[in-house]
Formats: structure tokens, C-alpha cells, sequence
């Protein structure tokens, strides 16, 4: 089961079927569709690729369901924004390429005290608790 609805992300992302590319989607059901099936998934796995966790629908905490639904919200507006163009006015006389991260650096500090704690051997890339064993 997803950590979030399609429909709690559409609320976040203030995002409707009209807002997107015509026939994109043809309706709000259609579009709630899309986030379930597509990127509610990629944002689990996003937040637990950082994490090095894997957590399961008991498990997973407020904190983390509300990160996941804002990058997936993120994913949306991304995709508004490539349809708009890549460039974005940041001042009178500005424009940059608008941010495509999808974990911005708010979300990467909140997700600080859910990173697992991985165990290295100084001078290898190996996990210690890999070759523990051996070792004793």
C-alpha cells in the first residue's frame, strides 16, 4: 500500500487535469490514476534510495509520508514547468533555469535523523558487518 494518496498529492501540488498539456489527462480521476500508479512509487523509492531504508505501510512515520508527498507534488510541478519553458524570472533584469531537484534541500535536512547509519571499513568500500565473520 502507498505511503500517500493521489489525492493528498494533488492537494499538495494545488494541481487539476487542465493544468497539464492538453489530453495529457482528461480528468482529475485520471490524473489521481497517474500519481497512484507512477509517481507516488518513484517518490517512495527517491526518499528511501537517500535513506538507505526500506520501510513498509506500518512502519513508515508521518514525517516520511509528508516528505513523499511533496517530492511527488515536486514531480508534478516539474512537469508544469517544463511546459511552460525552463527558463523562470527570479528578478527584474533575471532569469535562471527553474530547479528540477526533486529532494530539495529542506526535505534532505528533514530526512537527516531517518538516514540509516552504515558501517564502513576505513580504506575499503565494504560494509564491515559484510565480513564480520571472517574478521573474528
Amino acid at each position: 500500500m502507498p505511503f500517500v494518496s493521489g489525492i493528498y498529492v494533488r492537494r499538495i501540488a494545488q494541481l487539476a487535469f487542465g493544468d497539464f498539456v492538453p489530453d495529457t489527462f482528461t480528468s482529475d480521476t485520471e490524473l489521481e490514476a497517474f500519481i497512484d500508479s507512477d509517481l507516488i512509487p518513484k517518490a517512495e523509492d527517491i526518499v528511501e534510495q537517500y535513506c538507505h531504508t526500506n520501510w513498509t505501510d506500518t512502519t513508515v512515520s508521518e514525517g516520511i509520508r509528508a516528505i513523499v508527498g511533496e517530492v511527488a507534488a515536486r514531480m508534478l510541478w516539474i512537469m508544469i514547468l517544463r511546459k511552460m519553458g525552463p527558463l523562470v524570472k527570479t528578478g527584474d533584469y533575471r532569469i535562471e533555469f527553474a530547479n528540477e531537484d526533486l529532494l530539495s534541500d529542506a526535505h534532505k535536512k528533514a530526512l537527516e535523523a531517518y538516514i540509516a547509519n552504515e558501517k564502513y571499513n576505513k580504506g575499503t568500500t565494504a560494509k564491515t558487518d559484510e565480513y564480520e565473520d571472517e574478521w573474528a
